[in-house]
């Protein structure tokens, strides 16, 4: 396990120590296995003795993974590579996860390594290798992300839920509740952006989302939005409010920002509203010049990372939406920003984080290029030009194209572009497809910790086709606007309060089974219960259903 000259050098050291062995690699420790930072991955003769050490001494090595790890290794430049792939069952993948958490905090492993040793041979089997990745570093999270089009986003998300929950939060479907919106524009939100977050990462076009596309760039329903001024002379008192602006942060995102303020003890709004057209940002930034509001900060990583050409992704080179990975870590570090706002020595009573206008990656997959000839150049990769003097719909036979508010711009509200534009590189915006035109206003708060939800009389849920299922919640806190979504259910059910502690729920169950079910008070997530839902035929014999016997 060593070459003539490591040898050598061990012969040298351990006459000078008298022939004991343990003086040789004292250094290391009693168990070397917490010196793994400082010794892993080097060439010089002390690092090899390391390994001699590690070998020795495996019986004081706690972490049962490295312990089998160093078992089978027989070459020190392999230790680094095994630690990275020789996984064989859970146990030893959570320990394996400690052990490179570990390393990549003390700089000694890098995602150059992980490409390197780990992806390119993780890739052999791509259902097995699903199951070896962890969301420590970024190649993995990439990689998870790649395999939503081999694999399919319910593989995936299903495995992300335990391993990389950031992905299965983006993926969760978000209900859209704005009481300002209708409920058929609020059922159709929800809808769309579903499918348009399956279709992102599987990195497809359904033939019939196209329709749908074509028929809404025709009814641009976000009319019907209230434009972001009017959200934002609705929030009340801005000097003790501290104002974020994301560029490019689209409602496909609200899903995602919704748990991770949960889990970070963040209560939030959320306010739908319409972006100005087109959707660039030169004429959707004069929110941010409100002199009422005293602190203001402005994030411009999302969207370079979608278009700008100091992005590392390309359409042209790289058509996996790997960059997704990259998108939902800016989002985490801005909701954790938003945070030490709150929290800081001198903090702020509200957060509000606001879009000058959302992003399209199925416009830039779709790849159209319109065959109609306008007498300007298209912009912003082709999702909208300047106005010719002369336009008319009738003239210039544009039907999915729609003008500006003052009139200098033409917008195509389709996934196509105008001919002669530039490609954009990895998503775009500019147009009036939904996930370009419709943006979120979201204020953060903190929530009361003692917030707790509790399911009152779980065991006595019973199935009956003449009477749909009604429970009821406890809460320690009183809540202002409960409600529940249910699992597999598009729409939500509201919480009507019976005292500052108790609320009843009627939903449309009819059938028994277990139904996962997320509790708000408002937009905030405070809670999950439960429901077990019995046949008759259980609940008469005690738990155990007749018919299930056959």
């Amino acid at each position: 396990m060593g070459t003539p000259v490591e040898w050598a050098g061990f012969l040298k050291t351990l006459t000078a120590a008298g022939g004991e062995i343990s003086r040789v690699i004292e250094e290391f420790g009693e168990n070397p296995e917490t010196e793994l930072s400082n010794w892993l991955g080097g060439v010089i003769y002390r690092h090899w003795l390391y390994f001699v050490a590690l070998k020795l001494r495996s019986d004081k090595i706690a972490s049962s993974y490295l312990k089998y790890v160093v078992e089978i290794t027989d070459k020190p430049a392999d230790l680094k590579k095994n630690i990275l792939t020789a996984i064989i069952f859970v146990q030893f993948y959570k320990e394996r996860k400690e052990i490179i958490g570990r390393l990549i905090v003390d700089k000694k492993l890098s995602d150059s390594d992980f490409t390197e040793l780990f992806i390119y041979e993780n890739r052999r089997d791509l259902a097995n290798g699903l199951y070896t990745l962890t969301d420590r570093t970024l190649p993995e999270r990439k990689e998870f992300i790649s395999l939503l089009a081999s694999l399919g986003a319910d593989a995936v998300v299903r495995r992300a839920t335990a391993a990389y929950s950031a992905l299965s939060d983006y993926m969760h479907e978000y209900t859209f509740t704005d009481p300002k919106v209708t409920a058929d524009l609020n059922a159709l939100f929800t809808k769309y952006f579903d499918r348009y977050k399956k279709q992102k990462v599987e990195n497809v076009i359904d033939g019939d989302f196209v329709a749908e596309i074509e028929d809404l760039a025709k009814k641009r329903v976000y009319n019907k939005l209230r434009t972001r001024s009017e959200v934002l002379a609705s929030v009340g008192d801005k000097s003790n409010t501290f104002l974020l602006w994301i560029d490019a942060l689209g409602v496909e995102y609200l899903a995602f920002i919704q748990r991770l303020c949960a889990q970070k003890g963040l209560s939030l709004r959320i306010n739908i509203a319409q972006a100005d057209l087109p959707t660039i940002t030169s004429v959707n930034k004069a929110f941010y010049d409100d002199d009422d509001f005293k602190a203001k900060e402005k994030i411009e990583l999302l969207d370079e990372l979608k278009h700008k050409a100091s992005s590392v992704y390309s359409y042209e080179t790289e058509q996996l939406p790997v960059h997704l990975a990259q998108e939902l870590d800016v989002i985490a570090d801005a909701i954790e920003h938003a945070k030490i706002k709150l929290v800081s020595e001198k903090p702020v009573a509200r957060v509000l984080i606001v879009s000058d206008h959302g992003a399209s990656r199925l416009a830039v997959i779709n790849g159209q290029e319109e065959k109609y000839e306008t007498d300007t150049k298209g912009e912003h990769g082709g999702r909208c030009c300047k106005r010719p003097a002369d336009f008319s719909p009738t003239a210039y036979d544009l039907p999915f194209a729609t003008e500006s508010s003052d009139r200098q711009f033409l917008v195509l509200a389709n996934y196509g572009r105008f001919k002669g534009s530039r490609k954009a590189n990895v998503e775009v915006h500019g147009g009036a497809s939904l996930e370009e035109v419709v943006i979120p206003v979201i204020e953060i708060t903190l929530v009361n910790p003692n917030t707790k939800i509790e399911l009152i009389d779980g065991d006595k849920l019973c199935a009956s086709f003449r009477k749909p299922i009604v429970f009821t919640l406890f809460s320690k806190t009183e809540l202002q606007s409960a409600k529940v979504v249910i699992k597999g259910k598009s729409e939500h059910f509201n919480a009507v309060k019976k005292d500052k502690n108790h609320y009843q729920v009627t939903t449309d169950i009819k059938r028994p089974g277990e139904y996962y079910a997320d509790v708000f008070d408002g937009d905030s997530l405070v809670d999950a219960v439960m429901l077990t839902v019995q046949s008759e035929t259980q609940k008469k014999s005690g738990g155990e259903d007749f018919d299930s016997l056959f």
